[in-house]
C-alpha cells in the first residue's frame, strides 16, 4: 500500500482530471498489487522435510522440460527470420504491421498515430500480413507435402 501510494504521490503532475482522484489512485494501487504478484516467486517451506535424516536430496529449483537448447534455438530462428520478413515489407506496410501486431496498439490507436482512417489501416495491415505470410511460408512449409506445419 505504501508503495502504490508512494507512487501515486510521485506521479501526481501526471494526473489529467479526466477521471477522479480516488479513481486514479484506485487504479495505481490496483497495478502495484498486480505487478507485485507477478514478481512474487514460488516458494518452498524449508521446515518441510527438515527432520528427516535420511539425506534424502529434493532439488528446490527445477528447470522446465520444455526449455530445452533445441527448442531455444528453433525459437529464435523462427524470431529471426520473422523479424527479416518484417523488415523486407515495403516502409507503409512495415510500420502498421509494426504498431499493431509486434507493439500491440490498438487499431484505433494505430490509425490515429498515422492519420489513417480505420478503414484504410486495416487495409494496410492485411495487406502487410499476406505479403509477409508470403515471403515467410518457403520455411514453414512442409517440402514433402507443401502444407503448412
Amino acid at each position: 500500500m505504501q508503495d502504490a501510494l508512494w507512487s501515486a504521490f510521485k506521479h501526481i503532475g501526471g494526473f489529467q482530471g479526466r477521471s477522479k482522484l480516488s479513481t486514479w489512485v484506485i487504479s495505481i494501487v490496483r497495478n502495484t498489487a498486480l505487478q507485485r504478484l507477478r514478481d512474487r516467486k514460488p516458494t518452498e517451506s524449508l521446515d518441510e522435510g527438515a527432520g528427516e535424516g535420511d539425506g534424502e536430496f529434493r532439488p528446490r529449483q527445477v528447470r522446465a522440460w520444455q526449455d530445452d537448447s533445441e527448442r531455444s534455438y528453433s525459437g529464435s530462428e523462427m524470431r529471426q527470420l520473422v523479424e527479416r520478413g518484417i523488415l523486407g515489407l515495403p516502409a507503409k506496410y512495415r510500420v502498421v504491421v509494426m504498431l499493431r501486431d509486434i507493439e500491440q496498439l490498438s487499431t484505433d490507436e494505430v490509425a490515429q498515430q498515422l492519420g489513417l482512417s480505420v478503414p484504410a489501416l486495416k487495409a494496410r495491415l492485411l495487406r502487410g500480413r499476406l505479403m509477409l505470410r508470403e515471403a515467410l511460408a518457403p520455411h514453414f512449409t512442409n517440402r514433402a507435402g507443401g502444407a503448412a506445419v
